[in-house]
């Protein structure tokens, strides 16, 4: 999608993959409600860090998949931010910082239409 686009870097399959499951598993589970759907994707990621550590990749820098789930984990409600794990609350805190975070999120801003007054 467009994160892919503002990264201007090709992805490879496994990121592309991870992509795959913050747009089709984790972003509808949360948007669910659902305890269970949101426990399997929180699980999937959690297993991840775990095997990785920082990344779901295992890479430094992190990448774009990393910056999709978390922008996705921030936009949850406040009640799932706080029960997510301790390694996930880490994770997002952790690519918050990253500079690939801080890159897209600058050009994202660039996409945004000039702010205006209805006054």
């Amino acid at each position: 999608g467009i994160l892919k686009a503002l990264w201007g870097q090709s992805v490879n399959s496994t990121t592309d993959d991870w992509l795959e499951f913050e747009r089709t598993e984790l972003r509808p589970a949360l948007m669910s409600g659902n305890a269970k759907k949101i426990d399997k994707s929180v699980q999937k990621l959690a297993s991840a860090l775990e095997v990785h550590g920082v990344s779901v990749m295992g890479t430094e820098p992190l990448t774009l998949a990393d910056v999709a789930i978390t922008v996705t984990l921030l936009l949850s409600s406040k009640a799932i931010q706080q029960t997510l794990p301790p390694s996930i609350q880490t994770y997002v805190e952790i690519t918050q910082n990253s500079p690939a975070y801080q890159q897209i999120k600058s050009l994202v801003s660039t996409l945004l239409p000039p702010a205006t007054s209805y006054d």
